[in-house]
């Protein structure tokens, strides 16, 4: 009588030695195998650019800088923001400006987007997470006689959680050049 467990391990034996699998097999099973393989290691592959994925874009803090334009060339520019999911609070100072010097600031803060510019989608993570947008206002109302007027500056500003830059204009009650008809010009600030 044949034992079968010497049957099956003679066959494999057989295979194995005598080579009953066509060479041409095997080589498509090789190359079949290295590519699910490098499969396997581009997926783990994608790597997130600076430490900073998964950090929310935040506004709250101390930030520093310069603002100019026209008739303003390179002036100090402080300022304290709150942020609060969004909803941005804070006062602005400046040194030597013609039409601005301090008051309160208010607007909003939006964090870009998932696999917008700087993010990899090919990662889980969301790599441009502390990048994002603001939109910032003062506002201030003079009433001369019964005449009142509104004036407002706004701030367009663009960057990460730690250096912004961008563009303002508007109008402000002061007498300085432009000041009460519009101005506008550039700033960069950058968190202390």
């Amino acid at each position: 009588m044949v034992n079968s467990r010497h049957l099956r391990y003679s066959t494999i034996a057989q295979i194995a030695h005598q080579k009953i699998v066509p060479v041409q097999v095997k080589k498509t099973l090789f190359i079949c195998t290295l590519l699910a393989f490098a499969g396997l290691l581009a997926s783990c592959g994608g790597s997130s650019s600076g430490g900073i994925y998964n950090q929310a874009f935040n506004l709250s803090g101390q930030w520093s800088g310069s603002i100019q334009d026209a008739t303003n060339p390179d002036r100090s520019l402080n300022l304290t923001l709150s942020d609060n999911a969004g909803t941005v609070t804070g006062t602005l100072i400046v040194t030597d400006h013609s039409c601005l010097t301090s008051t309160s600031l208010t607007g909003t803060s939006v964090q870009a987007s998932a696999n917008s510019s700087g993010d990899n989608p090919l990662t889980g993570d969301q790599e441009n997470s502390n990048e994002g947008t603001a939109s910032l206002s003062m506002t201030t109302t003079e009433t001369v006689d019964t005449t009142e007027t509104t004036f407002t500056v706004t701030f367009t500003l663009s960057g990460t959680s730690k250096s912004l830059s961008g563009q303002y204009s508007g109008t402000w009650p002061s007498s300085g050049s432009g000041c009460r008809s519009g101005f506008q010009g550039t700033l960069s600030i950058t968190l202390d």
